[in-house]
Order: structure tokens, then C-alpha cells, then sequence
């Protein structure tokens, strides 16, 4: 976390619940449950200024610190269709902000329009969970993705046209 958020501790719990600790005092600060089923990852964007959380409810969700010490929901970020019940699948943005991903359990990895929070693409990518998705940084038209299979994908996912697929490595 930045410098002035070094104390907080943040967690996802079984129970529906995101809790936060000051890790100075032991201290739980605050507690969330705005989620419907446990709470699997928490990922920090934009510099730590926001985090989402993916859920076994189907669901990511955006919050936003608006203290130094406490975070929001931000009611208007919603992120939902995906199948992550029991997984910790990794959520990632794309280079330049417009696009949230995430695998799901079914092997296929979502894509969201930041902006409006719909849908704007699935691919198929692994034949169980899609545990990984990583954006290339330079090339926003692909990811690499890594699944239960024991397979890394390199994938050219955003031209709808055409979806190039490049096994990189068999690690089974």
C-alpha cells in the first residue's frame, strides 16, 4: 500500500465480509459486507487509491478510500457474470484503464468496460479454472492467462475478428 496507508491491513473473508485492521494497534477499524457469498481477492489499482474484491457471489466490486483510514463502496462499479465460487481468481486491469478481467471457474476470462461495467467480452481459455490473467503492457490486445489445466496461454482476446491463441507453456 502507499506510504500514508502502511497500518492498514485488508482481508477477505468466508463470512461475506472485507475486513480492516490497523496492524499498529491490532485494532479491526472497519468492516464491509456488501457482498452476497465469501469474499476470494482483493487487488489494489490506481495507486492505491481503490481496490476490488471478487466474490463466490458472482460479482466484483469497487471501493474507494475516501480517509486516509477508511474505504467506500462505490455503488456504481459492479462487475457481474462470472463463475469464481471457491476460486480465487485474479482480477487485472488493462494498461490504460478501460477494461477489467478476471478468470472464472469454467476456463474462460471476462472482460468489462470500465466505464459502463458490462460485459464486453468472454474467451474460452482453459478447460477447468482460469486461475490468472496478466495484461501484456505494452500490446493491450493481449493477456496471458493460466489455468488448473497446467497451461499458459498467450491470447489476443480484444479483436473481436480474430482471437489468436499461442500455447507458451505445459507445466504439468
Amino acid at each position: 500500500m502507499k506510504n500514508d496507508k502502511q497500518n492498514i491491513l485488508l482481508a477477505g473473508m468466508s463470512d461475506k465480509k472485507i475486513v480492516q485492521w490497523d496492524i499498529n494497534t491490532g485494532q479491526i477499524t472497519q468492516e464491509y459486507d456488501q457482498h452476497l457469498g465469501a469474499v476470494n481477492t482483493i487487488t489494489f489499482v490506481d495507486n492505491n487509491r481503490r481496490f476490488v474484491t471478487s466474490s463466490d457471489d458472482k460479482s466484483l466490486r469497487v471501493w474507494e478510500f475516501c480517509t486516509r483510514e477508511r474505504f467506500q463502496l462505490n455503488k456504481k462499479k459492479r462487475f457481474a457474470g462470472h463463475v469464481v465460487a471457491g476460486y480465487a481468481c485474479q482480477v487485472n486491469f488493462s494498461p490504460d484503464g478501460r477494461f477489467v478481467m478476471s478468470g472464472d471457474g469454467e476456463g474462460r476470462c471476462w472482460f468489462w468496460d470500465w466505464k459502463s461495467c458490462k460485459v464486453f467480452r468472454t474467451l474460452k481459455c482453459h478447460e477447468s479454472v482460469c486461475i490468472g490473467a496478466e495484461w501484456h503492457p505494452l500490446e493491450q490486445s493481449k493477456v496471458a492467462t493460466c489455468g488448473w489445466d497446467g497451461l499458459i496461454k498467450y491470447e489476443a482476446h480484444l479483436n473481436r475478428s480474430v482471437a489468436a491463441r499461442y500455447l507458451i507453456q505445459n507445466i504439468t
